[in-house]
């Protein structure tokens, strides 16, 4: 389900409101989010990202992870 204020889809147990305060009252209160940048935009037009994505946040782990223990 999707809050009517804001359009955004909420989770099982999130009402509406819950994201955007009681009939959208905060709506306006945060800034929308700048554009993607490309790199990143291309990733969310592949297909398969979500199927992909717990390979790419382990690869993004193990190399976080490495600089750390250098």
């Amino acid at each position: 389900h999707e809050c009517p204020h804001c359009h955004i889809s909420l989770l099982m147990g999130e009402c509406p409101g819950f994201c955007c305060g009681p009939n959208g009252s905060h709506l306006h209160d945060v800034s929308p989010f700048p554009p993607l940048p490309p790199q990143i935009k291309l990733l969310t037009e592949v297909p398969q990202i979500s199927q992909l994505s717990c390979i790419l946040n382990l690869l993004v782990y193990y190399s976080v992870l490495n600089m750390i223990l250098r």
